[in-house]
Formats: C-alpha cells, structure tokens, sequence
C-alpha cells in the first residue's frame, strides 16, 4: 500500500470536509437569518442590516468556539489525551500488560522510524477500544482501554497498536482532530439555544421574554440539524478510514487473524467496545470500533465505524457473523507469530514491512535486559543523551568527558560513563533508535531544562570543533522534536533543484565507495527521476557542508507528495547502487523521513543490514 498515494488522499478528503463543512455553515448562517428576521424586526430597521448583524455574531461565535477548542483540549495531542480523562504511561509504575502494550508501540515506532507516540490508557474503561491522536508524527499519543490491556492477547494487541499508527502515519489524525473542533463550533449553536431556553432565566421582560424563547427554540432546532448533518459528514469520512487502517494494521503485522481476532472478541465481550466516559462522545471517530454495544438503533449513515463483521468478511471471507464469547486471557509477553518465519519484501514509500517489526523486536529485546531498563528510565536523562552523542574516538571523547566535568554531578557522571558503555556496542542508528525512545519523556520535561540540554548537546558536538553527519542528524531530530517554537533563520533561500542536488549528493559522497566516478554514477541514478540526464551535476563535495544539507532539507518540505515519493526512490537508487548501506547514508534517510514527516522503516535504507542481523 503506497504511503504518498494514501497521503495524496487524505489531503483530498480534507480538501472535501473543509467543502462541505463551508456549506453546512452557510446554510446554518442563512436558516439563521430568514428566522430570526421576525424576532429583530421590532429593535433593527432595515432587512440587509438584520442579516448582516445575525451573519456577524453567529461567524463571531461560531469562530470563538472553535478556537477555544483548538487552541484548548484540540492543542495537541497530549491535550486531548488529559482532556478525555487517560492516564500518561510515563508516569507510573508499569504492569506487566502495560510493559506489553510499551513494547508494542515501541515495536511499531522503531519498525517505522518515527518518534515514539506518547502512551496513555483509560483505566477505568472495561470495553475494548484505543485511539490515536495528533496533528504529526512528532505530535501524536496512542491511547488503549483497560478492556484491550484484559482481553487481548500480544498479537490482537499488536494490531490494535498498528491499527492506530496506521491512522498517524497516513495523516488521519490530523484530520480527525481539526474535525473535533469544527464540531465543537456547530454544537455550540445548540447549546447557546438552550441557555436563552433555560427555564427561570429572565434577561427580557412581557414580550421581550417570548422574543427570547423563540429565538432560543430555533437555534436549538437550527443547531440540532447542523449537528446532524455534520456527523453525518463525520461518520461518512470515519468509515472510509477505517477499513484504510485495517489494511494498514494487516500489511504491517502480516498477521491478519491478530486483526480479527481482536475484532471477534470485541464482537463477543459483553461490554464490547463501549466507553463510559461521556467526553469521549466528541471523539467517536478517533476510536478503534463503534463506541456503543450495538449499532443496531443507529442509521447506516450515522455510524461512525464499519460494522465490525464487514471489517472481518475483508480478511476472512466465510465469516459467519456469530462471534465467540470473549473469556479473560493472560497475555503472554514474547508471543510470536508463524509469519515471522516469512521471508519479508521491501516496501518502499513510508509503510512498515515484517522485516521491521523483527528487527524492532530484537532491538527492544536488548533494552528490556535487566542491566540495560536504567536507559529508559526518566532519570539524569541530560547525562543519558550525552552519552548518545559521545565520540568513538579516544581523543575527542577525553575532551567531551573534560568538558563534561564542569556540567555534570558526580552520579550523572557515573550514568554518563555506564551509557557510553552500552551505545559503543550499538550503530549510529540504533543510537538514534534510543533517542527516539526518550523523547515522550523529554516532551513532559520543563521548558528551561530542555533548553539547558540543547545548550550541553551543542558544547559536546562542538568540542572537537568539527560535527560529524550523525551528530547533525541526532541533534536536528531532537530539535525538531523536543525544542519548542523552534524557527529557522536561514538567510539564503535555495531554489527546488538545488535542495535536491545537495541532498542526492550528499547520499552519493556518504556511499561506502569513495570512487569519484562510481559516486557520480549513483548521483546520476537518482537524480533521473527528476530531470534528464546530464542536466544536473554532482554537488562540489568542497562546497558541501551539513548546514547546506539542512538548509536544503528544510527546502524540500514544499515538496508535493508526489514528489516526494520520487525523491524517496532516487534516495534508494543511490543506496543501493553499490550494493551496501553505509551508516552515513542511513542516517541522511531518515533525517529526510523528519523533515517531511515521512516514517522511514528500517527496510527503506538497511534491508541487507537487517537481513543478516535477523
């Protein structure tokens, strides 16, 4: 399944809510107008100056609304999370099911080369359900019910979780999220309707009151039919998506039965997947399945979900709809499944293969080791992210520890010399895998101490006075992430060509090869998917530097989808030419993958690498 295609799609569809979203406003705007006409006659002369005050307060109101919820519990994505009521897995001591549900996401972040998504669960919630939230891969949370931690074996889990990074990384969220607050604004006409209703309330007197009562039964008329129709455009969008991200889920575990195993029992659980907590209304179309125990009082049209024996006729073409009754079952930690023993294709655009979730797998596996879970931890994490960036060579290493002296406590500096211990044992990109792990917990951390990190990182890089290419590549993935309001102030503007001249041919001077001709010749194999040969040269390797590779970077985030998934097949062309993956290439890779937010699963840039690992 092709990631920028299913991008280009859901810029479509948000293209086409946005439409429909403008009309059902308009329409709102204009019922408005033609009722409360009668009501303003007595105090406003003058029909188009009637019209013109309704239109004013209503756009004025409705645009408060909104943006009281994007700019409140719609913020992000952590915000959502606290708003709806579930509990931060950073903040507590794990279970032995919740360490299960860590690893998978975990899995799934590293298999996809994403930052970790930020874990929480809904404790008190016995139904069977999960959500995904954000607005990008670097804003984004993954929350799971109680019921799932309970009922789901690891593989059922693990699609759940797939399920859900399926809507992340093919940009649902965003969409999902921008929706809740454009439904907020709508529901606000109802509500304001029932407070000139409210019993009691006397604001106007004789006939001012009936006026008033009036005009409150019409808005909450008015608003009840603009909900309607919005959810109706809600739910139509919801349903699309999740048979998109059952696909997803199935292509990334290669395990279909985990999928609808997991839908069987939701299907066979006497709570099924309903939730209890009412804010979570607002969110239905972010949620796994259907959050009512039956659909069965609901229009088609109004279901926010596909029922859930449609989701499983897809993968299992006999199904005959008679769902087994769940039994509480003890997840076994470490389960594997038999498609682990297929052999894996590379999938190349932004989706995860088998290969990946294997390679993940092992990768986790070392960290969960007894003497290594102090990596994970949330403590001396300035001393932890040091040691990330510390050289392998003696040399500058004696002149950042030198350095470090002066910045660290005496036990930092114990963690400091137990972690540089452990990552010299790892490559560049696992080093970076570590980080990626660290940085849910970085994002809860107070402004000023991340500034304080930033500021070390940027003494230890320059220590040597020189930056190597992973140093750049770890420190810009942790600014991006970590560092807020971050704006780059690039004078020079490069021009499209020139971005991405730089970066095909930084790939080509990162090559194991270091033949001038054989690095031309992998410029040339890329660079043919944008322009005719010969018409672009490789880059001056003298006039080369890791600023210009980040100015183009930065450059190419204008890049149509298309596009950009050109740009990712020139990158493997050149990666692949000579036949070996250098840690240098890879890491450009997946910098590219968090400028344009693309996930860049291990498979895209180490194939052979992984191959011999696993």
């Amino acid at each position: 399944m092709d990631f920028f295609s299913q991008q280009r799609k859901r810029k479509q569809v948000s293209k086409l809510y946005i439409v429909l979203f403008i009309t059902a406003v308009v329409l709102i705007d204009i019922a408005l107008c033609l009722c409360s006409d009668w009501v303003l006659k007595s105090y406003v002369d003058g029909r188009f100056q009637r019209y013109f005050l309704i239109s004013g307060v209503f756009f004025i109101g409705l645009s408060i609304s909104f943006l009281k919820m994007r700019l409140g519990p719609a913020s992000d994505a952590n915000s959502i999370m606290k708003y709806l009521g579930a509990k931060s897995l950073l903040d507590k001591d794990l279970s032995q099911k919740e360490l299960i549900l860590k690893n998978c996401v975990e899995e799934m972040a590293i298999a996809s080369g994403v930052p970790c998504p930020n874990m929480y669960c809904f404790e008190n919630e016995t139904g069977m359900n999960a959500m995904a939230s954000g607005y990008s891969i670097h804003d984004s949370a993954i929350a799971i019910t109680q019921g799932c931690l309970d009922h789901l074996n690891r593989d059922e889990l693990q699609a759940v979780i797939a399920h859900e990074f399926g809507h992340i990384l093919s940009g649902d969220t965003r969409i999902n999220m921008l929706m809740m607050a454009a439904l907020n604004s709508i529901s606000s006409i109802y509500l304001f309707g029932k407070f000139l209703v409210y019993p009691g309330k006397k604001t106007f007197r004789g006939k001012g009151g009936v006026y008033q009562i009036f005009l409150g039964l019409l808005l909450m008329v008015i608003g009840s039919l603009g909900q309607m129709f919005s959810k109706i455009i809600k739910a139509a969008l919801s349903r699309q998506r999740e048979f998109l991200a059952d696909a997803l889920s199935v292509q990334f575990t290669r395990n279909p039965s985990a999928l609808t195993g997991a839908l069987k029992k939701i299907g066979g659980d006497r709570w099924g997947s309903q939730v209890f907590n009412p804010k979570i209304e607002k969110v239905s179309h972010m949620m796994f399945c259907e959050l009512h125990l039956s659909q069965n009082f609901l229009l088609p049209i109004m279901a926010s979900h596909p029922s859930l024996e449609d989701r499983i006729r897809v993968y299992e073409k006999k199904f005959d709809g008679v769902f087994p009754q769940t039994r509480k079952k003890e997840v076994s930690p470490g389960v594997e499944s038999q498609w682990l023993q297929d052999k894996p294709s590379i999938l190349l655009g932004g989706m995860i293969s088998p290969i990946d979730t294997v390679y993940a797998a092992h990768f986790l596996k070392d960290l969960n080791l007894k003497d290594y879970r102090w990596l994970r931890s949330k403590e001396q994490l300035k001393a932890k992210l040091c040691a990330i960036y510390s050289s392998k060579n003696e040399a500058v290493f004696l002149l950042q520890k030198k350095l470090l002296n002066k910045y660290l406590s005496e036990d930092e500096l114990k963690t400091y010399s137990m972690a540089r211990d452990f990552f010299n044992k790892h490559s560049y990109n696992e080093k970076i895998g570590i980080q990626d792990l660290l940085i849910p917990i970085l994002k809860k951390q107070r402004h000023d101490l991340l500034f304080e990190i930033n500021s070390l990182l940027k003494k230890v890089i320059d220590c040597d006075g020189k930056i190597s290419l992973f140093e750049c590549v770890a420190y810009q993935i942790f600014k991006l992430n970590c560092i807020p309001n971050k704006v780059s102030h690039n004078k020079t503007q490069l021009k499209t060509d020139e971005a991405l001249v730089i970066v095909l041919s930084s790939l080509s001077y990162a090559s194991i090869s270091k033949d001038p001709v054989e690095q031309k010749q992998a410029f040339l194999s890329g660079i043919t998917f944008f322009y005719r040969h010969g018409q672009y040269e490789l880059f001056k390797k003298d006039e080369f530097s890791h600023n210009l590779l980040l100015q183009a970077l930065e450059n190419l985030k204008k890049l149509a989808f298309y596009e950009r998934q050109k740009l990712l097949a020139a990158c493997y062309k050149i990666i692949s030419y000579d036949h070996n993956v250098s840690e240098k290439q890879a890491s450009i890779v997946r910098l590219l993958g968090e400028y344009l937010e693309i996930p860049m699963p291990i498979s895209t840039y180490q194939s052979l690498l992984t191959a011999q690992r696993v």
